[in-house]
């Protein structure tokens, strides 16, 4: 249910966890802290991939935080993963909710909000196609974050030149991670 008053935005989502269902109510704007995150890599799959990641924490429109890392020989799947987990473990550590981390990568968003992790860890942490999951060790990391309800994820458009503020914090984030890559 999304109800658009001035340039606040409420979303009210329903989360199932164990057969109880949580009501939430997210608020965009003044009370939210918002969290985007981005990997990128170079040479992506090969042994000399150099990638980053890293998120920037946003509220009211203004840059709390930001973080970055840089590694060798990692996929882009990877760092995309790590910049969700990087601002997990922040929220959890600095107590920040209620919070919307916002990822443009479809593969991790659908995770979650799909639950796929529930038939990976069922099939013994193998995909609908038999083959091992990957990144499993990251994966077991996020799962308690996945099933927490103080933490909402959404799926933003990458690379997006529109006047959305999405985008334009999701483009803010890229452009921190390849800088990082880069250096």
């Amino acid at each position: 249910i999304l109800n658009i008053i001035g340039d606040r935005i409420d979303l009210m989502c329903y989360l199932k966890w164990n057969m109880k269902i949580y009501f939430i109510s997210l608020l965009k704007g003044d009370y939210m802290y918002e969290f985007f995150t981005d990997g990128a890599v170079s040479n992506n799959g090969k042994e000399n991939s150099i990638g980053s990641w890293g998120f920037i924490c946003v509220k009211n429109k203004e840059i709390i935080d930001k973080f970055t890392e840089k590694m060798n020989v990692v996929t882009n799947q990877y760092c995309e993963l790590m910049g969700i987990l990087s601002a997990c473990k922040y929220i959890e550590k600095n107590n920040l909710y209620p919070n919307c981390i916002n990822t443009d990568s479809a593969y991790c968003y659908n995770a979650w909000n799909d639950k796929w992790y529930i038939n990976w860890e069922k099939n013994d942490w193998n995909t609908s196609k038999n083959t091992p999951v990957k990144n499993k060790d990251i994966w077991l990391q996020l799962l308690p974050y996945f099933k927490n309800p103080n933490f909402y994820f959404n799926k933003v458009k990458g690379h997006a030149a529109d006047d959305n503020t999405n985008s334009y914090w999701n483009n803010y984030i890229d452009k921190l991670v390849v800088e990082t890559r880069l250096s």
